[in-house]
């Protein structure tokens, strides 16, 4: 599994999140043009509004290629980083930004699991977020400043669910 492609998935899992957002813009500091020296300059703070971008350069154009990509090959791990993997994860394969599997269960399913496995270690679930596609989910733990987050994309019959820590 190639790392871009892990790192796009979980941006496009968490895209529809954030332009759904109502939070306020981020303040912007820059320094307020001053006739005065630079060690006596003051900065001034201002409010920019950012759109969001409607393509992400280097993405894939072809959503089903990207899912595709993702795909994995390998025997499922019983666990990555720490995070136990489902008993009934049919393949898995990992690189050094995440871990993706294939599993043959719903969505539900696979909450409930990582909300009970998780928990156990010391996590709670934070956010759960839906995507645009339909079976589109992301779940993000947090234990004190250690995240977990999954992203589940349907794919045929099978979940691929994909794991950042």
């Amino acid at each position: 599994m190639k790392p871009k492609i892990t790192l796009c998935i979980v941006l496009l899992a968490l895209l529809p999140l954030v332009a759904c957002s109502s939070a306020p813009p981020l303040p912007i500091v820059t320094p307020a043009p001053s006739t005065a020296s630079a060690a006596t300059a003051t900065p001034s703070t201002s409010t920019i509004r950012f759109p969001l971008p409607t393509a992400i350069s280097g993405l894939p154009t072809d959503d089903q290629q990207a899912i595709e990509a993702l795909v994995p090959q390998g025997e499922p791990a019983e666990e990555w980083n720490g995070v136990p993997i489902m008993p009934e994860a049919i393949a898995g394969d990992e690189d050094e930004t995440g871990y993706v599997f294939s599993i043959a269960a719903t969505a539900e399913e696979i909450q409930r699991f990582y909300e009970t496995a998780l928990g156990e270690l010391g996590f709670t679930l934070l956010a759960v977020g839906h995507g645009q596609q339909e079976g589109d989910l992301l779940l993000i733990f947090m234990s004190g400043s250690a995240t977990v987050a999954l992203s589940l994309v349907p794919y045929h019959t099978l979940n691929l669910v994909l794991i950042v820590r």
